[in-house]
């Protein structure tokens, strides 16, 4: 049974004796939290407290400061940790105006000596792993086994170094279902998962000029781009313009062809998505005949179609990849034999578990 509320100066007269007695840290916090239980002292202040008693310490009260009131108790320094294990993206500067209590340069030196975290990636973290940290390790590295056993060599290429953001692809393969033979290839990126959709690709067959550009609500091409059915519309708005409040949510405006025929595709769209209630993944993109006038002309297909003329071509939005991939700001692929070592390494950590 733990005690019940124990004075600080209490636990810290123990930590004396049993530093004292000649036991290590280790030893030391084991036996505290026996007694004390969670009414204890945590395992970084009764490492510091060993310290200060080795070092030649005598008094167990906190000691008293001049100048600026800074008062560290070990109160004071529980609560810093808790504050980093809730946002370990929090500045020093952040975490001063939460404590002004102390000055900065001694909340400094808590964070980093008395805690023992150092500032890495823009997060604090422990200068040693945890137990907890080793086992999150073990389970990381099980886990990239996995993956690489079901998905082999495609798994490796689907991992770049650099910024890693989690990003959906999914692609369009767009097939002629008209005398013109439109064809084209497109590619559909988010990143992140709940950010704006990237469209990019080339399409091939067009004449000079405007040409409709949209999401259809199904991907059904049996019967030709005409089975895809109408603009994708979730919400039963009439159509609009890309940028407009009120528009379907697959309208996403017209492309450009050159006098080849050629079209550069580079759409950026904040309404479309990859998951949720507006995914697009499972539908047609449709590219029309003529101009979409985004439901600004005077023709009865206005507040519909924007009068954009006959289907020349269509394609199935599909994923690309199950698992996704990791976005390193560009779609180059990294070498496979540099993430063949990258795996082998794991491999052997994993097995020194």
């Amino acid at each position: 049974m733990s005690i019940q509320s124990p004075a600080k100066c209490e636990i810290r007269s123990v930590i004396h004796y049993l530093v004292w007695k000649g036991k290590t840290p280790v030893e030391v916090y084991n036996e505290v939290k026996t007694a004390y239980g969670d009414k204890g002292m945590n395992r970084t202040s009764v490492f510091k407290w060993c310290r200060e008693f080795k070092n030649g310490r005598t008094s167990v009260h906190d000691d008293q400061r001049s100048g600026r009131p800074s008062i560290l108790t070990d109160d004071i320094v529980e609560k810093i940790e808790n504050a980093l294990r809730d946002d370990r993206r929090l500045t020093v500067d952040e975490l001063s105006a939460m404590f002004p209590q102390i000055s900065r340069s001694l909340l400094h030196e808590t964070i980093t000596e008395t805690l023992g975290y150092r500032k890495l990636s823009a997060r604090w973290v422990p200068k040693q792993l945890t137990d907890q940290h080793k086992l999150n390790q073990v389970e990381a590295r099980q886990e990239f086994l996995r993956r690489y056993k079901l998905h082999g060599d495609e798994f490796l290429r689907s991992i770049v170094t650099g910024d890693k953001t989690w990003e959906l692809v999914a692609v369009v393969r767009l097939i002629s279902f008209s005398s013109r033979n439109v064809t084209g290839n497109l590619k559909i990126v988010q990143t992140p998962l709940d950010g704006p959709v990237t469209i990019t690709g080339k399409i091939f067959g067009l004449t000079e000029g405007s040409h409709g550009f949209h999401v259809h609500e199904k991907g059904d091409l049996s019967e030709g781009c005409k089975s895809a059915g109408a603009h994708f519309n979730p919400e039963n708005n009439t159509h609009g313009a890309p940028e407009d409040t009120v528009r379907h949510v697959g309208d996403l405006g017209n492309i450009v062809a050159n006098p080849e025929g050629e079209a550069i595709i580079n759409i950026t769209d904040n309404i479309i998505s990859l998951r949720g209630s507006n995914s697009i993944v499972g539908r047609s993109i449709v590219v029309h005949s003529g101009e979409d006038d985004l439901g600004k002309g005077n023709h009865s297909l206005s507040l519909t179609t924007g009068n954009s003329g006959d289907r020349w071509a269509c394609g199935v939005v599909g994923i690309e990849s199950s698992y996704g991939k990791w976005n390193s700001g560009s779609f180059t692929t990294p070498n496979v034999s540099i993430l063949v070592i990258f795996f082998l390494i794991a491999v052997h950590q994993h097995l020194k578990f």
